[in-house]
C-alpha cells in the first residue's frame, strides 16, 4: 500500500539539510583550527564561548545525522516511520538554538562595545534566551507527540514564534552594530577603511543568515506538511558558528591592510580616537596608531592590546 507521507519533503529535505550542515561544519573545524593556530591573546570569557560553539555544533551534527540514520538505515522500507519526530531531531533544535544564542550574544556585545550601553546588548540576550526556552519546549513537546507532521501543524504558533524572534535579534544587532560603527568613523584614512570593511562584514553576514531564516518562515506558512524549513534551519546555525570564527580570524587581514599611520604632535596632551579606543595621554610628541593599539616613541610604551576590542569583543580602558 503506497504511503500517504510524500517522501520528498518527509525526508529529502533533511538529507539535504544534513548535507549543507556537514558541509559548514567542516568549514567551521578548518577556521576553528586557523583561530587556535593564530593564538589569539582573547579574553577568557570569549575563549569559552568559542569552545562551548565548536562543542554545541558537534552535539548538534551528530545529532541530525543520527537521525537520518535512523529514518534510512534503522528504518528502512517503514514508510511510517517518515512521520516520526525523532528524540535526535527534536534535541538538536535546543543545542543549535544555544549555539546560536552564544554567537548572536558575541555580536550584542559588540554593541555594547562600540556604544558603552548596555541597553540594547541586554534587550539582544534577552530575545536569545527566550528561544533558547522556545526551543527547549519545541523538543519536549515533539518527542511526546512522536508523531512529526501533526506536531507542526498543532504548533504551528511556536515554530513561528522561534523564527520571528531569531530574525528579531538578527535585524537589532545587525543594525545597531552598523549605526555605532558608522558613528564611530575618524578622519584617518585607514580608520576609515577599517570601518568601511567591518561595516561591509556586518551587513553581509546579517543579511545572509536574516533571508534564511525568513525563508524558513515563509516556507512553513506556504508549504503544508514539507519539512523545507527544518532543511534552512539544520545548516543556518552553522552559519552562526561560522560567521564567528570569520570575524575572529579577520583581525589579521585588517591588521595587514595598510601601513602603519605616524602622527606626530607638539602639543602636552593627545586625545586619539580610533574605531571605538578613546585614550588621552599627556606629554606624547609622536605615536603609531596601528588597529587600537598605540604605542608611544617619546617615552612610556602604552598598549591597548591585540585587537581593535570590536573584533574580540573586548573593552580596554586607560
Amino acid at each position: 500500500m503506497p504511503s500517504r507521507i510524500p517522501v520528498d519533503g518527509a525526508i529529502g529535505d533533511l538529507e539535504i539539510g544534513v548535507i549543507l550542515s556537514c558541509t559548514l561544519f567542516g568549514a567551521m573545524l578548518v577556521q576553528a583550527y586557523n583561530y587556535y593556530d593564530c593564538q589569539f591573546k582573547d579574553p577568557k570569557a570569549l575563549k569559552i564561548v568559542v569552545a562551548s560553539v565548536i562543542f554545541l555544533e558537534t552535539i548538534h551534527s551528530g545529532l541530525i545525522c543520527g537521525f537520518i540514520y535512523f529514518q534510512t538505515v534503522t528504518n528502512f522500507g517503514d514508510f511510517h516511520a517518515l512521520g516520526v519526530a525523532h528524540w535526535t531531531l527534536g534535541f538538536s533544535i535546543p543545542i543549535s538554538n544555544i549555539a546560536m544564542g552564544l554567537v548572536q550574544g558575541f555580536f550584542a556585545y559588540r554593541i555594547h562595545v562600540l556604544a558603552q550601553s548596555w541597553y540594547i546588548t541586554i534587550i539582544s540576550w534577552a530575545f536569545s534566551l527566550f528561544r533558547v526556552g522556545i526551543s527547549l519546549g519545541i523538543a519536549i513537546q515533539s518527542h511526546i507527540m512522536v508523531d512529526l507532521f501533526p506536531f507542526i501543524t498543532e504548533f504551528l504558533w511556536l515554530v513561528i514564534l522561534s523564527l520571528a524572534v531569531v530574525c528579531a535579534v538578527d535585524i537589532l544587532n545587525t543594525s545597531a552594530l552598523c549605526y555605532y560603527l558608522w558613528s564611530n568613523k575618524t578622519d584617518i584614512e585607514r580608520s576609515r577603511r577599517m570601518i568601511d570593511k567591518l561595516l561591509l562584514w556586518t551587513i553581509e553576514t546579517g543579511l545572509i543568515t536574516t533571508s534564511l531564516n525568513v525563508l524558513a518562515l515563509i516556507l512553513l506558512l506556504t508549504l503544508d506538511g514539507s519539512t523545507a524549513f527544518l532543511c534552512l534551519s539544520m545548516f543556518t546555525t552553522k552559519l552562526y558558528s561560522n560567521s564567528l570564527f570569520a570575524s575572529l580570524n579577520a583581525r589579521l587581514k585588517l591588521r595587514s591592510s595598510g601601513p602603519l599611520s605616524t602622527i606626530s604632535l607638539s602639543n602636552s596632551t593627545l586625545r586619539v580616537r580610533t574605531g571605538n579606543v578613546h585614550m588621552e595621554q599627556s606629554k606624547v610628541r609622536q605615536v603609531h596608531i596601528e588597529m587600537g593599539t598605540l604605542t608611544e616613541v617619546d617615552g612610556e610604551q602604552t598598549k591597548a592590546g591585540d585587537s581593535s576590542g570590536y573584533l574580540s569583543g573586548q573593552t580596554t580602558k586607560y
